[in-house]
């Protein structure tokens, strides 16, 4: 399925104050019930059916959702769209948001056109934020549904998200009555596994794995400090330069993987007519889902002895 769409960055500048028609029909909720004691604190949830399916809709609210409003300072969105006369129309999207003091990453939005539900949009789209909160080394991704949108919580609950609260007035004052209580889901990226030099492999790169060299840099870099990234293309012309040092760069290999490289190349370091020849490393990359664990360290640090030998 992923292969019959793409997902691309909708830049605010083209895309701000697009609307997202947020629609969908629920024929289950969670009741919400909390009981205040004297001690103690009591909160249910449990689900029940609908006597008859409840529709929601952008049109029942005064604050329809919309791509990077004002609040969310530093959105950054992803989507898919499809040509429609002589534009673009959006038929899925994902927008977050950091909240920097927590160290959290905040999806804002997450939203498929019902057209094209149950293609897997969704957790493709979900996996972009994934990806971009362990780029970022965010401790946890929060998000809200709502406790009637039950097919919501159950994907999110697909995804590895859990209840972690509740907002019961956060839509009006009758947000329980109405079946409509803010849910609070948070997922918590596994903790990374440090390894110890034992476990990394270093060595050459083979002729026939410049190709996966190149993809791990690739995604090691994508949408890192600017949309997409160009350090792959830096390596695939290093190959063939005379300026490449082979004796010096090396790929890090886990098992059968190869999960990170560091590229030595010459350089000359002129000072008016003076001229002298150095050496240079970069780019130095891990994939990303390798990343935390310690395997740049050594690729680093074996590669400079390695310098240091030969002189």
């Amino acid at each position: 399925m992923r292969d019959e769409f793409e997902i691309i960055h909708l830049p605010r500048d083209k895309w701000e104050g697009a609307l997202i028609p947020m629609r969908y029909t629920a024929e289950e909720y969670f009741d919400v019930s909390i009981e205040n004691g004297r001690d103690h604190y009591s909160i249910k949830l449990n689900k029940c059916r609908f006597d008859v399916p409840v529709c929601h809709y952008p049109e029942e609210y005064d604050f329809p959702d919309r791509l990077y409003q004002q609040h969310w300072e530093k959105a950054f969105a992803w989507g898919i769209v499809r040509e429609r006369g002589e534009g673009q129309e959006m038929v899925a999207c994902i927008e977050t948001c950091p909240e920097e003091w927590s160290n959290r990453l905040i999806v804002t939005e997450l939203w498929v056109h019902e057209e094209f539900r149950r293609k897997g949009m969704a957790h493709a789209l979900m996996a972009v934020a994934k990806e971009q909160a362990a780029l970022e080394h965010r401790r946890a991704i929060i998000l809200e549904t709502q406790s009637c949108n039950v097919s919501a919580i159950r994907f999110y609950q697909e995804e590895g998200f859990e209840i972690i609260g509740m907002d019961s007035c956060c839509y009006s004052n009758r947000d329980i009555e109405r079946k409509e209580v803010r849910i609070n889901l948070g997922y918590f990226p596994r903790k990374q596994h440090i390894f110890t030099k034992d476990q990394i492999v270093v060595r050459r790169e083979e002729e026939y794995e410049r190709h996966e060299v190149e993809e791990v840099c690739m995604r090691a870099f994508w949408n890192k400090y600017h949309m997409g990234c160009g350090e792959h293309l830096l390596v695939h012309k290093m190959w063939d330069n005379d300026a490449y040092v082979p004796q010096l760069s090396r790929v890090a290999c886990v098992g059968d993987a190869i999960v990170g490289f560091i590229c030595y190349a010459k350089a000359k370091l002129r000072a008016g007519d003076r001229e002298k020849e150095i050496l240079t490393f970069g780019p130095l990359c891990v994939a990303p889902g390798w990343q935390g664990g310690g395997i740049g360290g050594v690729l680093l640090e074996k590669t400079l002895t390695y310098a240091k030998d030969v002189g």
